[in-house]
Parts: C-alpha cells; sequence; structure tokens
C-alpha cells in the first residue's frame, strides 16, 4: 500500500490534487449534456506566497448539494465493513478505494472518522430518447476531517450509471446503488478542504 502524501499539492477538492490521472468531465457529443446538482457558495485559497499565481497552502470550498454521511467504516479495510444499509454501495466503494490511487495519496484515518458521499452532476450521454443513451451521476468521496470539526476531505470520486431503457429492464448494479442512497440523500452545506 502506498503511503498518504505528507504535503499535499492543492486542496483536495481540485483535480489538481490527483497525482497522475487526468480527470475529463466535459461533453463528448453533441448530444450529452451537464446537469448540476451542488451549487458553490463559497471558495477560499490561501497561497503559500504573495504571488496570486504561485502555490496554493490551503483552500477550501463550500457547496449547497445532496450529501450522504455513510458511516465510520474504512473501505480500504476489508475487515472492517460491517453489513448496514447501504451493503451495496459499500461494496463498491471498497472497489473504488482498493483500485483509486488517488485514496491511498490523500486518507488519513482517524479513530471514529466519517465517510460521506456528495451528488455533484449527471451527465447524460447520447440521445435520451434512443436506447443508447445513459446518464452518469458523479460523487466524491469525502472523509471527515480530524483537526476540522464539520469540514471534509475529497479522497476520491466515481460514477454510477443508470441506462435510459424501458421500464422492464432488469436494475444494474448501479441502478440498485442508486435506489438504496436516493432516499437519504439531502441536500446541505459542505465545506471541502
Amino acid at each position: 500500500m502506498r503511503q498518504a502524501l505528507v504535503n499535499n499539492l492543492a486542496p483536495s477538492w481540485s483535480w489538481a490534487s490527483v497525482l497522475g490521472s487526468k480527470v475529463f468531465f466535459g461533453t463528448r457529443s453533441q448530444f450529452d449534456r451537464i446537469i448540476r446538482f451542488a451549487k458553490v457558495l463559497d471558495i477560499t485559497i490561501h497561497n503559500l506566497m504573495s504571488d496570486p499565481f504561485g502555490a496554493v497552502n490551503r483552500g477550501s470550498i463550500t457547496l449547497h448539494a445532496p450529501f450522504l454521511d455513510i458511516g465510520a467504516d474504512d473501505f480500504f479495510d476489508a475487515s472492517s465493513r460491517p453489513s448496514s444499509i447501504y451493503h451495496n454501495l459499500r461494496d463498491e466503494l471498497h472497489k473504488v478505494t482498493q483500485s483509486a490511487d488517488e485514496y491511498t495519496q490523500k486518507h488519513r484515518g482517524y479513530s471514529g472518522q466519517r465517510y460521506g458521499i456528495l451528488q455533484l452532476f449527471k451527465r447524460w450521454q447520447g440521445n435520451e430518447y434512443s436506447r443508447q443513451a445513459s446518464k452518469q451521476i458523479y460523487f466524491p468521496l469525502l472523509e471527515s476531517m480530524e483537526d476540522e470539526f464539520g469540514c471534509w476531505r475529497r479522497i476520491g470520486c466515481f460514477p454510477l450509471t443508470e441506462e435510459v431503457q424501458s421500464p422492464k429492464h432488469a436494475a444494474t448494479r448501479h441502478e440498485v446503488i442508486l435506489a438504496e442512497i436516493r432516499p437519504n440523500l439531502k441536500t446541505q452545506v459542505i465545506k471541502i478542504y
């Protein structure tokens, strides 16, 4: 297992904080479109020096968005995964954290730590009236911060896909997870460092 980085490159919510990854969330065709769930309320950046284009020492973003506190289990440790009402989501997050460099770079565990997901945006892929269309809903995976009560750090991001098909199709694994979490996503103010 890789050691978590001692020095941050950028705030956890910034894509600049992920080593070795290229992130693209734009539309890929004329039929794609983005639907945002999160509203930015505040962004704070503290530079290391007085240069406004220089290194960032610390930063935060405050969002108003659908959020779900999913408990105090470390998903990287398979032995700590008890069964819960979110067992399908926990299984998916275990897979995400096992294969994610971002998690191993950023995770800083402590006793009593909490985890949560935030519904950020949905991307329609393809023409919504065709059989080829799907919706990908993006969720940052967050962990609570020991030294900042009520604040969170992004340690990953994962999409859940809904297929746009007839209502009689069998639910996919991702659709089962969405059905499991949707009733409990509550819109609230979340601060991420």
